[in-house]
């Protein structure tokens, strides 16, 4: 994996947070903030297209720079811009492939591949603020847009350095969902939200029988550091 192109998206996202502070200062219904999450591409109510694959979900990350814009009293839009990693694995039963397409023996039963994708994803959201009490709650619905910006693969014992191949599509759009929680300060706000997103177009690039049947659902957890 190229780990010097994350590190410039990187160095971009904090030059666009303080060129952001600076020029937001003045306006009082402009903030900004950062944002980290926890996510998962879970695959566990997806039916897969044959017994003889499995695929897993990771543990991915994002993280970024945020601005919003307070509406009103009640609603807020957000905008973001994140790098995201969407890794996932795939174990293959050799032998339920053996069954399927008589294609040999292996002497390998199972194998595991591991695929890293790396995003810069641009969601927008709109927040509705629940209630008004110090520490009010708020449901969100939005949609982002992620871009490739980097992939690799990495096999198993017998073949630990497979073809690299672009599992994910260049481009995904998804929606989402979440419900969370703003913790406030004099000057900082804290707000942690749980969230889901559905991903409309199809994820997966190197098998052209998935659908968006087959796509991933993506499950997090944001922690968002908001200057009041």
């Amino acid at each position: 994996m190229n780990f010097n192109l994350p590190m410039k998206t990187l160095l971009l996202i904090v030059f666009t947070f303080c060129s952001l502070s600076a020029s937001i200062a003045q306006n009082k219904n402009l903030g900004f903030g950062l944002s980290l999450s926890l996510d998962s591409n879970s695959y566990f109510l997806v039916k897969e297209l044959s017994d003889a694959v499995n695929h897993q979900g990771k543990l991915n990350y994002s993280a970024g720079v945020i601005i919003y814009y307070d509406l009103n009293d009640r609603f807020t839009l957000k905008s973001k811009l994140l790098y995201s990693t969407k890794n996932f694995a795939i174990t293959y039963d050799f032998q339920k492939l053996r069954d399927e397409t008589f294609d040999g023996i292996s002497v390998v039963k199972k194998a595991t591949y591991q695929y890293f994708n790396s995003y810069i994803d641009i969601p927008l959201e709109i927040g509705y603020k629940l209630s008004e009490n110090k520490h009010p709650g708020y449901v969100t619905l939005g949609f982002t847009n992620s871009f490739l910006v980097g992939y690799d693969t990495k096999g198993y014992f017998f073949d630990p350095t497979p073809e690299k191949v672009k599992s994910y599509n260049d481009y995904l759009l998804s929606i989402k969902s979440g419900y969370g929680k703003l913790f406030k300060t004099k000057s900082l706000g804290i707000y942690l939200e749980p969230q889901f997103r559905i991903y409309l177009n199809r994820v997966m690039k190197f098998n052209k029988n998935n659908s968006p049947k087959q796509n991933p659902m993506h499950f997090g957890i944001e922690l968002q550091l908001l200057k009041l």
